[in-house]
């Protein structure tokens, strides 16, 4: 509808006017300028890496890492790996679409290493386009930052080898990232309730359900209809959601600006045929921007306040009935706290009636988020 592309344009001119306001202060690139990473570690250190991996079904291999022999392209979100303990680092690899089998595991080595790791990938989040890579480590026993170069080659239920990322990684320490987050972009990468994982970006969310209605033996659909006519027939379905993207931008001055974007996959009651049970849908894509204010509690904590995103009318038979507010899914007001984990994650927590939800977010690049974040 124009109204929606309205909005559309409106959001990529007020995101596109932001960056290009602060192009001249990407204060990461100063940092890391200023204070460069360790040098790589040797081959014992290496060996040590190795050991402090924290993968699902993990094993550790003496020789060589086996190499894929070509003809599969894979693409993986990440050209570096940030990580800092007490969070998963969600990595996801994008497959062709026509890859026959699944990627249900990979092998990895650290540079320098003469030992490699097989291990397995999370298979309940795999879809049919994107495999998921949950990093995690121990890293207890070392100096931080820790800096290593990782190959990582994902393989498919066969354990043939199909591509490879060289990859370098950094393991941060812990509130080292305190302090000014003028001119910062981040990324949404999970959500847990109660500790436990709950959904990520490009996880679909799935919701089932019955309808019903009185079939009159012939496959027609009839009214008036009650639970209790002879004839009643069920219909299930299932109703999904999407967020694709999920991202906010601090300002000097205390200002934030952010966007989402999410599918959504409704019944559509009229089209289905209850009596055969064939349910029919319909898809909506929402690209919400939104505006707001951020202040800081101290140098390794914040709010986020006044969050104004767009809305959208409602109709019903030609008839306007009135515009509802897009979702907005960053948490805001007094009782949510963003506690900054390192100088590339921080975690928003608020309590909720269930529990208390958290949502980790990754700093990113402003010109590689914008641009394209899949990387050979």
């Amino acid at each position: 509808m124009k109204t929606k592309h309205i909005f559309q344009f409106l959001s990529y001119f007020i995101i596109g006017v932001f960056v290009s306001l602060s192009l001249s202060c990407d204060e990461e690139t100063v940092e890391l300028n200023n204070n460069p990473p360790p040098p790589p570690p040797g081959p014992i250190t290496a060996n040590e890496i190795t050991e402090d991996f924290l993968f699902d079904n993990i094993k550790i291999l003496q020789g060589a890492i086996p190499t894929p022999s070509g003809g599969v392209d894979l693409k993986i979100d990440t050209d570096t790996i940030f990580w800092v303990e007490g969070i998963e680092k969600p990595i996801k690899i994008l497959k062709p679409l026509n890859l026959g089998s699944g990627v249900i595991s990979f092998y990895a080595q650290v540079e320098g290493s003469d030992n490699y790791i097989e291990a397995d990938l999370e298979q309940d989040q795999e879809t049919d386009t994107v495999a998921f890579l949950n990093f995690e480590f121990d890293p207890s026993s070392w100096e931080l930052p820790l800096v290593f170069d990782l190959k990582i080659v994902p393989k498919d239920e066969s354990g043939t080898p199909l591509d490879e990322f060289d990859l370098p990684v950094v393991i941060e320490e812990a509130g080292a990232g305190c302090g000014n987050l003028d001119n910062t972009l981040w990324e949404w990468i999970y959500t847990t309730m109660d500790g436990d994982y709950f959904t990520g970006p490009m996880d679909i969310v799935q919701i089932a359900g019955t309808t019903g209605g009185c079939c009159d033996g012939n496959g027609n659909e009839y009214l008036p209809c009650t639970g209790s006519d002879p004839n009643f027939t069920e219909m299930d379905y299932e109703i999904t959601n999407t967020v694709g993207l999920d991202y906010f931008k601090l300002f000097s001055g205390g200002d934030l600006a952010g966007q989402l974007q999410q599918v959504s996959v409704n019944l559509d009651r009229v089209n289905s045929d209850v009596c055969t049970n064939q349910a029919s849908y319909t898809s909506d894509e929402i690209l919400n921007t939104f505006i707001g204010t951020y202040n800081m509690i101290n140098s390794c904590s914040f709010t986020i306040n006044d969050l104004v995103g767009q809305s959208e009318p409602v109709y019903s038979n030609g008839v306007y009935l009135g515009d509802i507010q897009l979702p907005i899914y960053v948490g805001s007001g007094p009782f949510v706290e963003y506690e900054i984990l390192s100088a590339h994650f921080i975690k928003e927590i608020r309590n909720v009636e269930d529990g208390q939800v958290e949502r980790m977010y990754e700093r990113r690049d402003y010109f590689s988020f914008l641009s394209d974040k899949w990387y050979d």
